[in-house]
């Protein structure tokens, strides 16, 4: 498996792509994401790309951090 895998634990690509849009929506960083789903961070940088791509997440252009 690509895309920053780095263990496997029975979840199925489907079910890691929901936990990671869960997690996401939770307001988590890509390193806790990439640990609670066992991905590297760049792997959840790939897949979020690609979940964007296929409109299942909004594209964001980022954060205002000046609050």
């Amino acid at each position: 498996m690509g895309e920053g895998y780095h263990r496997l634990d029975g979840l199925g690509m489907k079910e890691r792509d929901e936990q990671i849009i869960l997690l996401l929506g939770g307001g988590l960083r890509h390193k806790i994401i990439a640990s609670r789903v066992g991905m590297t961070p760049s792997g959840i940088a790939t897949r979020l790309q690609k979940l964007r791509e296929q409109g299942k997440i909004p594209v964001t252009r980022g954060r205002n951090r000046d609050g």
